[in-house]
């Protein structure tokens, strides 16, 4: 089974903090550590759970430096959030999404050049620049899609 991306849906974005001892710089790299033990990515969804359907886009944000770029494959039910996500407190009600692999990532210039937010400080959509990215998405990879099977983007 095959997903195909749909740029033209709201990213959602969230923030990485440049703390290594901060939670979402910790939970980041327990996220790299599971997919180097061949598990799946998976991330908090925005608050309201705003993503209703595959192929939506979502971004780990690193302020001031680049975009690293993911394609939704899955979507679950809060029940199924990390055990060590219990410290996120306000969060407990959000879906989990499930990420391919990154497909690219966009350096912080270009992202402020597609009109992304120049400060990202939660996990959100993407509101202001939507439109741009969208396009810039669709022109730079409009054949690209994601095999379910073997968790591989085709270019």
């Amino acid at each position: 089974m095959a997903v195909n991306p749909k740029f033209h849906q709201n990213a959602i974005v969230s923030p990485i903090n440049k703390n290594i001892n901060s939670n979402s710089n910790i939970d980041y790299r327990t996220q790299l550590e599971r997919v180097n033990l061949g598990q799946q990515l998976m991330w908090d969804d925005a608050k309201g759970n705003p993503t209703k359907e595959l192929g939506g886009v979502f971004g780990f944000v690193h302020n001031g430096k680049y975009v690293e770029l993911y394609i939704v494959v899955g979507i679950m039910n809060p029940s199924d959030r990390q055990h060590s996500w219990r410290w996120n407190v306000g969060q407990e009600q959000r879906q989990v999404l499930i990420l391919s692999p990154m497909f690219t990532t966009i350096d912080w210039v270009t992202w402020l050049k597609l009109g992304g937010p120049k400060k990202t400080q939660k996990t959100s959509r993407v509101v202001r620049g939507h439109d741009t990215i969208s396009k810039y998405l669709t022109q730079k990879f409009n054949q690209m899609e994601y095999q379910v099977e073997t968790n591989e983007i085709i270019m």
